[in-house]
């Protein structure tokens, strides 16, 4: 007999997994600039070298998130964005934390805690090549993964995944 926390989290597992096999390509949201290849982190785009990725999840219970990754004149910022029903599994204060990368080896790149904005619970987390003293963006890590159309996007909580998409 499984206690009822073993079940909740088996469920929540399950959820996860389907949300990341409903956040496919088909709800993946993409622009891109023209066509060719990079690397570096720039991934592709056009002569000028802008490229946009993107891409949203939702899951239960009643959470979603997206992620974006943008060059546009040479700056980069990348921004994840994660929201949770009030009163469901997720608290104030709560930490979580964005990991890019496929989920076996993914860099956790960076954390926040979850607050209260409107009706929901929510954390964002930005990282700007141009980042500013007190602004809402963090500088760049040294150790920051290549940004592809393929890159994964995971929001994790004490080391669980919760919810992930693939930017395209």
């Amino acid at each position: 007999m499984h206690s009822k926390t073993g079940l909740a989290a088996m469920a929540l597992a399950a959820a996860v997994a389907l949300s990341a096999m409903a956040a496919a390509p088909s709800e993946a949201l993409a622009k891109k600039g023209g066509s060719g290849s990079g690397s570096g982190g720039s991934g592709g785009g056009s002569s000028s070298g802008d490229v946009r990725y993107t891409c949203r999840a939702t899951g239960a219970p009643d959470i979603s998130m997206q992620a974006r990754w943008e060059v546009k004149k040479g700056r980069k910022r990348f921004r994840v964005e994660f929201e949770a029903a009030t009163g469901g599994a997720y608290t104030v204060g709560q930490i979580m934390t964005v990991a890019v990368g496929p989920v076996e080896t993914a860099l956790d790149v960076g954390s926040a805690a979850l607050e209260v904005i409107g009706a929901d619970l929510v954390f964002e987390l930005g990282f700007d090549s141009k980042a500013q003293s007190g602004g809402d963006n963090l500088a760049f890590p040294p150790n920051f993964p290549t940004i592809t159309a393929a890159t994964d996007v995971t929001v994790k909580t004490g080391g669980t995944p919760v919810l992930g998409c693939t930017l395209r």
